[in-house]
């Protein structure tokens, strides 16, 4: 059979199977031959510039195999069973211990993270129920209390400041950037009435009292936290001073206007995109006119927002699916394409490919290993955010970037996790301390190089025409 005639018979075989099958076959055949596409691209991946050894260090003399030693990249699974088995250690070097990974790595889409994506992250992001955001909040925050000690310190500050020095501790930039929420963010004055939507352990709380009369209400869904931080407002006497609230923020029973000045600097990661316009408008309806919002938001501006059409005014699991559909043609998209995050959120980036699925899959790390139901962040670009703050009727007084100050942020707690790491392991063991070394080391590098965005938003709330 000659090979004109074997092409003629495909050509056949194609056309009679793609006129003659139903919609859902040729749905399900295109997912298919897109996923063993992606999977071979990603899996043989192109020679690397340098070793993984580089960035990974080897726990004995006769492992890990000598992939890690050949200059070709290796797949992020057969990391992660190597790290989380003990065989293999990420080199601590500059601060970041995977500043530079995605030169040894390739993350490939395999039936495993599909898997994990639809059971387990797909249904949180469909429903983002009141007693799912309880259950994932106290799971991450009540079961681990002092695990945060050990990471944070004695004052378990856990916001990113803004770092002025370039040797000022994380402590110092803490308590330095806590003054200027205070005086000028928020400009607080003795006549505000103020609400915390992140209580935290009451540091922040304590921090406001001790150099202005305030009154403050703060909510959290953690009612060990609540509790941590009554303590130690009872311990200053400033209990008289503050109150904790235990609820959602879809329950909470203020009246219109009760507040002059809002803080939320970690809630809106936690409450699910699909909930990001009614945060925005409760805020709204809760601040006087004239009254000022200050939040932080954590996107990621490489993974299903730059590529898909995923919109705070989608329907429920439509960004989400379309943007598995980006995922999944990522390598066709972008072939030959640079390598590398853009700093614009709103811009379709130009060479994605490699950061699209590092940054999926870190993800799916964070939310299956370390604190599920925190999805917002990987829903949400900063473009979601400013389009549910003015819809919501806010204005936007300044916008700044903290990216780089979040990166070094979880260098520094990667190093307090490392320093401790021998207490850490005799309580909780040696699985809890390497995921959260992984998620430290990590999430420094993603801020560090683009594939994680942190921001800081002063909203105000606008005067009335009546109040002008």
């Amino acid at each position: 059979m000659s090979t004109a005639t074997i092409l003629q018979q495909t050509r056949n075989w194609v056309h009679s199977y793609f006129t003659g099958s139903s919609h859902l076959t040729l749905v399900l055949t295109i997912i298919l031959t897109a996923f063993v596409i992606n999977y071979l691209m990603q899996y043989f991946a192109a020679t690397g510039k340098v070793p993984a050894a580089q960035h990974l260090v080897p726990t004995s003399s006769n492992y890990p195999s000598t992939a890690y030693t050949k200059a070709r990249k290796i797949p992020f699974y057969t990391f992660l069973n190597d790290f989380m088995a003990n065989r293999v250690e990420i080199r601590k070097r500059d601060g970041y211990g995977l500043s530079h990974w995605n030169e040894s790595v390739t993350f490939p889409l395999t039936l495993r993270s599909l898997w994990t994506f639809t059971v387990q992250v797909l249904p949180t992001y469909l429903w983002h129920s009141r007693a799912a955001n309880r259950a994932h909040w106290r799971r991450f925050y009540d079961q681990r209390d002092d695990l945060f000690e050990c990471l944070m310190g004695r004052l378990r500050l856990s916001f990113t400041p803004r770092f002025i020095q370039s040797d000022e501790s994380l402590a110092e930039a803490q308590t330095h950037d806590i003054g200027r929420l205070t005086e000028e963010d928020l400009a607080l004055t003795p006549d505000d009435r103020v609400l915390n939507l992140d209580t935290q352990w009451g540091t922040v709380e304590l921090c406001w009292l001790s150099r202005l009369p305030l009154y403050i209400h703060s909510t959290s869904h953690s009612v060990e936290l609540a509790q941590y931080a009554q303590t130690l407002a009872e311990r200053a006497s400033a209990d008289d001073r503050v109150q904790f609230h235990t609820q959602d923020f879809r329950d909470l029973t203020f009246h219109p206007q009760q507040f002059t000045k809002i803080l939320a600097l970690e809630s809106a990661d936690w409450i699910g995109q699909k909930h990001l316009p009614d945060f925005f408008r409760t805020c709204h309806d809760l601040l006087a006119p004239g009254g000022r919002l200050v939040i932080h938001s954590t996107t990621s501006p490489s993974v299903f927002g730059s590529l898909a059409t995923s919109s705070v005014a989608s329907p429920p699991g439509g960004g989400a699916i379309s943007s598995l559909f980006s995922l999944l043609l990522a390598p066709l998209s972008f072939l030959g394409g640079r390598t590398g995050a853009s700093s614009s959120a709103s811009a379709t980036p130009t060479g994605l490919s490699h950061y699209l699925h590092e940054t999926f899959h870190y993800h799916l790390f964070c939310l299956t290993k370390v604190c599920p139901g925190r999805d917002t962040v990987l829903f949400t670009t900063l473009a979601d955010y400013v389009a549910a703050i003015q819809n919501a009727g806010l204005e936007i007084v300044r916008l700044d970037n903290l990216s780089q100050d979040a990166s070094k942020h979880y260098a520094e707690w990667f190093a307090n996790w490392d320093h401790l790491r021998a207490r850490i392991e005799m309580r909780y063991g040696e699985d809890i301390y390497r995921q959260m070394e992984l998620y430290l080391a990590w999430t420094s590098s993603l801020f560090r190089r683009g594939g994680l965005q942190r921001h800081l938003f002063v909203l105000q709330r606008p005067f009335d025409n009546n109040d002008a």
